[in-house]
């Protein structure tokens, strides 16, 4: 068994989503297992990212707020146009895995994702983020989240114009503000803050 979850999910209302469930399986570093890339053939190809190796056997549970329209293409998400004046995507997340029950691991973290978009008119908007989250494992020197279950940002994703996974922790806060425009009918652009 590589790798195994189990969930229960529950929608008490159409904006609303209560997830709990376990995760398992074990967990080990992947070889790298080429030696050419499309995109960058002059340089040799980098070994994938260390993990803490061993059985991992944990808790989870997240609730999510998301009044994000969905369905039909005029209410995708990349149809931003369509949305009403101001929509949510708030989660907040809990994890925790304890070798006491099973598994090698002996670690929690609390995340919260809230995310705002206010729409000034119909192609422009303003997006506002906050992430943050801690959490604590007993990996290295006994206080740090396992290399897989560390924060890290940079990218697009989280911190734009920082490299790509540059900066990992125990901790993150991070806040993102974004003015977005419509170019043309199929074209962005943003200023961020």
């Amino acid at each position: 068994l590589a790798w195994a979850r189990a969930f229960v999910g529950v929608r008490p209302s159409p904006f609303v989503t209560l997830h709990a469930g376990v995760r398992l399986g074990d967990e080990s570093s992947v070889a790298t297992a080429t030696t050419w890339s499309s995109f960058n053939q002059k340089n040799p190809v980098p070994d994938n990212p260390a993990v803490d190796d061993g059985d991992y056997f944990g808790y989870f549970a997240d609730v999510t707020f998301d009044s994000r329209p969905r369905g039909g293409r005029e209410n995708s998400l990349y149809s931003r146009p369509h949305w009403s004046t101001i929509e949510y995507f708030y989660r907040l997340s809990w994890e925790r895995a304890d070798p006491s029950v099973r598994g090698d691991f002996h670690d929690w973290a609390v995340t919260a994702d809230l995310r705002t978009y206010v729409r000034l008119a119909r192609r422009q908007s303003v997006w506002l983020r906050v992430l943050g989250g801690a959490g604590h494992g007993r990996a290295g020197d006994g206080t740090q989240l396992a290399a897989q279950r560390r924060y890290v940002l940079g990218g697009v994703g989280t911190l734009r114009g920082q490299n790509f996974k540059s900066l990992e922790g125990n901790r993150v806060a991070l806040a993102n503000l974004e003015y977005v425009f419509g170019v043309s009918k199929s074209l962005s652009a943003l200023f961020l803050v």
